[in-house]
């Protein structure tokens, strides 16, 4: 089997983006849902970007501190008979932190 050329190394990238940015675009611009538009340009931020996994932890670090807070103590409970749930987990420390409500960290509460 020869060796691929460099030139032809270099080119199999560009032919990718080409085809990647051809589909963003397309999404972005024919698509009749909203979220379809604003998924890909996300998608395109965080795929064309230095700081895609920071935003996508900074995202999910704060979607798990809202979620974490309840009131559901029944749930809760049963979560922690079954070995526990992430969210159920959280809670706990949370809870034994003093932050047991939505507000954590937010000025407006």
């Amino acid at each position: 089997m020869p060796i691929a050329s460099s030139q032809a190394v270099l080119h199999r990238p560009r032919q990718k983006l080409t085809t990647y940015q051809l589909r963003v675009n397309r999404l972005k611009e024919k698509s009749k849902h909203k979220v379809l538009k604003r998924g890909a340009t996300l998608g395109q931020e965080l795929v064309e970007s230095n700081t895609g996994w920071e935003k996508l932890e900074g995202f999910w670090s704060k979607m798990i501190l809202y979620l974490a807070p309840s009131e559901n103590l029944d749930g809760h409970k049963e979560a922690i008979a079954r070995g526990g749930e992430l969210i159920t987990l959280l809670w706990a420390m949370l809870a034994h932190d003093g932050n047991s409500s939505r507000c954590f960290g937010r000025a407006d509460c």
